[in-house]
């Protein structure tokens, strides 16, 4: 255990390491060079910007607001924008990836004059900038004093991966990350789908939830046999960012699947009135 555990840290420390080098010493992508938010102080001001607002919203609304506020519409116009926009996002990155001939796994890429590299360089732009709208879904839970729901695992989730397709945005806006981009763009078609049909009060999609979750595990599964497939056949892909995919991937496993284990598995208290999220 003790030299498994001293190789995973080797391991971590090592991705650590290639991850600083890389933004350090590579160019902005000539396709996205320029475009709002792709500066790493932009990206970074955002971020945070929003880790301070969980902070110090959190608490302003628990010691100066006594009444959560009304967002329904608010939330229901958030809820069918993001169906709509991954719903976009799915479907045009895998128009781009089927005129540039991508395989499942093992694209390298592109070198910026290829036909359709400028559009999937374009697509993944646009999922980057969705996962800082995605910001809102906080923004609300603290407003409407949302506190359960306010976990570690939403604000990591929410932080983490605006920086690592901050990365990928900057400067591998292609090649394999298409694959990434449609399968979490499917399961938000489905998530923020589910979120405004419970917002709209349908109760009846409640049951859904735990296969919901299900399904972004398997997404996650999906993406850890990718980073491995890319790491053992490399092709003109950073191997740093296959690295960080890896490392990434096993802690959303690893936080989602004890989220499953908690709400859905584990036997609630019998005096306790369950939860339904």
């Amino acid at each position: 255990m003790d030299v498994a555990m001293e190789q995973w840290k080797r391991f971590v420390e090592t991705v650590d390491k290639g991850i600083v080098d890389f933004m350090e010493g590579e160019k902005t992508n000539e396709m996205n060079a320029g475009k709002p938010l792709i500066s790493t102080e932009e990206m970074m001001a955002l971020i945070v910007g929003y880790l301070a607002f969980v902070v110090f919203g959190s608490g302003f609304m628990k010691v100066f607001v006594e009444k959560p506020f009304e967002l329904k519409y608010l939330k229901l116009a958030h809820n069918i924008f993001l169906t709509g926009l991954s719903m976009y996002m799915a479907t045009e990155c895998a128009r781009q990836a089927y005129l540039g001939g991508y395989k499942l796994f093992g694209n390298p890429m592109e070198k910026g004059n290829e036909a359709h590299a400028p559009g999937m360089a374009n697509i993944i732009y646009i999922f980057y900038v969705s996962k800082f709208l995605e910001f809102l879904d906080t923004v609300f839970m603290i407003l409407g004093k949302k506190w359960k729901q306010l976990s570690f695992l939403h604000v990591y989730h929410h932080a983490s991966i605006s920086f690592i397709w901050g990365i990928i945005a900057r400067f591998a806006p292609g090649g394999d990350a298409y694959f990434s981009t449609i399968l979490n763009s499917c399961v938000h078609v489905m998530l923020y789908g589910y979120y405004a049909s419970t917002t709209l009060g349908y109760g009846f999609m409640r049951p859904l939830r735990p296969y919901i979750t299900t399904i972004q595990l398997t997404q996650f599964m999906a993406m850890v046999v990718q980073s491995v497939y890319d790491f053992y056949n490399p092709c003109d892909y950073p191997q740093p960012l296959v690295k960080l995919l890896f490392w990434y991937m096993l802690t959303m496993l690893g936080l989602f699947g004890n989220f499953f284990v908690q709400q859905y598995l584990k036997p609630k208290p019998a005096t306790k009135k369950q939860k339904t999220i």
